[in-house]
C-alpha cells in the first residue's frame, strides 16, 4: 500500500506558457513558485512549508474594508458578516490556512 503525504500547502498546480512557469497551491490559493526565463520573479517558499505572512497571495475585489459590509456585484447587492461590528465593517479575506477549491457544474 502506497500511502501519499500531502504538501502543507495542499496540492500543487502548475501552469506555463512559454517561458513562464507558475505554481499555485490549493492552501490559501497562493502563488507559490513564478519564474521567467528561468529567472525567479518573485520570492516564492518551498513546496515543504506553508507560506509565511502573506506571501504570494493574490489581493482581489477589495484591497480594504466594506463600509457595513455591503457591496455591489453584477448589478446586485451583496452583504457579508462583519469582522469588526463595533465598526460597522468587514473585512473579507481567503483564510490561507483552509483548502480552496473552485467548483464547477
Amino acid at each position: 500500500m502506497e500511502i501519499t503525504i500531502e504538501p502543507p500547502s495542499g496540492r500543487q498546480h502548475t501552469i506555463a506558457y512559454g517561458s513562464q512557469r507558475a505554481t499555485v497551491v490549493e492552501v490559501g490559493g497562493a502563488l507559490r513558485v513564478y519564474s521567467a526565463a528561468g529567472d525567479q520573479v518573485f520570492d516564492g517558499y518551498s513546496v515543504d512549508v506553508r507560506c509565511t505572512g502573506a506571501r504570494g497571495q493574490a489581493l482581489v475585489s477589495w484591497p480594504n474594508r466594506l463600509g457595513g459590509g455591503r457591496y455591489s456585484f453584477g448589478g446586485e447587492e451583496l452583504q457579508v458578516p462583519l469582522s469588526e461590528p463595533e465598526k460597522g465593517n468587514a473585512i473579507p479575506t481567503r483564510s490561507p490556512s483552509r483548502a480552496s477549491s473552485t467548483r464547477t457544474a
